[in-house]
């Protein structure tokens, strides 16, 4: 299964739901989504759903460079 969504930057993400993103959510947040309750619980956290999202997207995220991975809306000070 998957689904896509962009970024406020204009990214386009596909969300793959395979055995491996069941494994890497449940290894890494100890949260099984096939429990639907457990999963409900979780994505009402918007932390919790954008740990997910990651875990989802892992691999369109390696190749994109560090000063992109940090979009919190912050920009690089430049030194004087």
């Amino acid at each position: 299964m998957k689904q896509s969504f962009t970024d406020n930057q204009g990214t386009s993400w596909t969300v793959f739901v395979t055995v491996g993103t069941l494994k890497r959510v449940k290894q890494t947040l100890g949260v099984d989504i096939m429990d639907v309750e457990a999963f409900v619980r979780q994505i009402q956290d918007p932390i919790s759903l954008c740990d997910i999202l990651y875990l989802a997207c892992v691999e369109q995220a390696k190749p994109i460079p560090r000063s992109r991975k940090a979009s919190d809306g912050r920009r690089k000070r430049r030194s004087t």
